[in-house]
């Protein structure tokens, strides 16, 4: 298997030619399929098949926290966590992970939200993009997680308490 080609994944990532790509497969536009699609064209499909099956047999993030998997892709790629929680019961185990991802020969920094459950299983999704570490508000980046929680119906008091809203 080919090397992780971080700059085509980031490529993707950051939208780079996103309109054409939405225009020829326009299911593009969903963040989650997005993150998979980017995934594979990192690892080097070619057209050949299906992208969501090869990525499948390739990336499998049953057991596995989005965290590991995403700092095992390549050595300049580095994932922090910012909100990581695992919770449930023995029926029913949830992980919810908000965190910043980064490509050491880019200035882009990606705020990426993944959630799974014993039930499913979602691949992550660019929440936004800053342009650099530095210039990120640390208020406007719990505003963002903020937002992003709502819209997904997860924001709980003590979610609320952890991110100091």
């Amino acid at each position: 298997m080919k090397k992780f080609n971080t700059d085509i994944f980031f490529d993707i990532l950051s939208g780079k030619d996103k309109e054409n790509l939405v225009k020829k497969m326009n299911i593009l536009q969903n963040p989650q399929v997005l993150f998979q699609y980017a995934l594979a064209k990192g690892y080097g499909f070619n057209k050949k098949g299906l992208w969501y099956d090869f990525i499948n047999d390739l990336f499998d993030m049953g057991q596995y926290s989005i965290k590991s998997k995403l700092n095992e892709l390549d050595n300049q790629i580095k994932y922090k966590s910012i909100l990581a929680i695992k919770g449930g019961d023995e029926k029913h185990v949830f992980f919810l992970d908000v965190g910043l991802l980064n490509f050491s020969r880019k200035d882009k920094y990606f705020l990426i939200y993944s959630f799974n459950s014993s039930d499913s299983y979602d691949y992550p999704e660019v929440v936004k993009i800053y342009n650099s570490q530095k210039k990120i508000d640390k208020k406007l980046l719990f505003k963002n997680i903020y937002t992003v929680l709502k819209k997904n119906g997860l924001l709980t008091s003590t979610i609320k308490k952890k991110i100091k809203i």
